[in-house]
């Protein structure tokens, strides 16, 4: 009995292999690089006109991933520390808003920056954190 090896048969085997791999890589590789995009959009800064005006802070996330454990922190050129302000979701989904309306440090005289950071996780539980900034100059009389 003589055993032949069918060749055509071990390169079909080789090319699912080959192509298995080449489309596991391909959707890992797209997988680690979504990242979430962060808009942050705000309404009614300071000075407020009335006492019961408050900064509405829209945040939306316009990326392809989702953003894991959102938190909002707000720097004032005029006043000193960073405020934490909690948010109650866990996650934003893409083209999801989340909408605070928080009441800011009435500015001094002269011309401020308001910084508003936005820090979210790229994953659940592992994974890189970004922060996405907005600043706003506001000029009072």
């Amino acid at each position: 009995m003589s055993e032949t090896v069918d060749i055509p048969l071990i390169f079909s085997i080789f090319a699912i292999i080959i192509s298995i791999l080449h489309f596991l890589l391909n959707y890992i590789s797209k997988k680690r690089t979504q990242i979430p995009t962060i808009n942050i959009s705000l309404n009614e800064l300071p000075p407020y006109k009335d006492r019961n005006t408050k900064t509405l802070i829209s945040i939306q996330n316009t990326g392809s991933s989702i953003a894991y454990k959102p938190k909002l922190y707000i720097t004032y050129s005029y006043a000193e520390g960073v405020v934490h302000i909690p948010i109650d979701d866990a996650v934003i989904n893409p083209n999801e808003i989340i909408e605070r309306r928080e009441k800011l440090v009435e500015p001094p005289s002269g011309t401020h920056e308001i910084k508003f950071i936005v820090g979210v996780g790229k994953r659940r539980f592992l994974g890189g954190e970004f922060e996405f900034t907005k600043t706003v100059e506001i000029a009072v009389k």
